[in-house]
């Protein structure tokens, strides 16, 4: 058992290696952008009170302004500016208010989907586990210990095909280099210790 039988350059194997560095990707777009939101937050926060204070003093001047003009004084023109700057300032936070929405809608959409990528990541690895007969564990480990080694599912261009049970190769169905479908048989072992007409195909 273990011991190598043949080797598949295998298209499906090409398939699985992309979709797992699409998903891998997508994760890291994912973490990045995360990682912006406190930022994001913090800037948008900033936003939020500076205009709030610009409402506050907006609307004390006017209060100031027309006391003056109930005594008989003050400046028409000075109030109409007041009035216009204090509508533009609460139109603005209206517009910080939507972008808020806005945002904690998009980063909870991110951390779904964060959390939906590691979870398709981890299938498309156990689809591997599979195809390969290694286990997750192995396939995510780097090839050595190198610096700039891959991970395994990544170095990987064949799929090895190992023995599971003591035997001998009776024939080989197909030449090296030959294209192969993927239920047709490769090639025939013996057991060991049985008659020879017992044998199991090996595919």
């Amino acid at each position: 058992p273990g011991t190598p039988l043949y080797r598949i350059n295998s298209t499906t194997w090409r398939s699985i290696q992309q979709r797992i560095a699409d998903i891998q990707a997508n994760i890291s777009r994912l973490s990045i952008e995360i990682e912006s939101f406190p930022g994001v937050n913090k800037a948008h926060g900033q936003h939020a009170r500076a205009v709030e204070e610009l409402i506050s003093t907006w609307a004390s001047r006017i209060e100031r302004l027309e006391t003056l003009k109930s005594a008989g004084g003050g400046n028409e023109a000075a109030l109409a500016t007041a009035r216009a700057q204090l509508a533009q300032s609460q139109s603005e936070m209206a517009g910080l208010r939507e972008e808020d929405a806005r945002l904690i809608a998009e980063q909870a959409r991110a951390h779904a989907d964060l959390k939906a990528a590691r979870v398709e990541f981890a299938l498309a690895v156990d689809t591997a586990a599979t195809l390969t007969g290694l286990t997750p564990a192995d396939l995510l480990g780097r090839e050595s210990s190198a610096a700039g080694a891959l991970p395994r599912w990544r170095a990987i261009s064949e799929i090895e095909v190992l023995a599971v049970e003591p035997g001998v190769v009776e024939s080989i169905a197909l030449p090296n280099g030959a294209w192969v479908d993927e239920r047709a048989a490769i090639l025939s072992v013996v057991e060991s210790g049985l008659n020879p007409e017992a044998r199991s195909p090996a595919g």
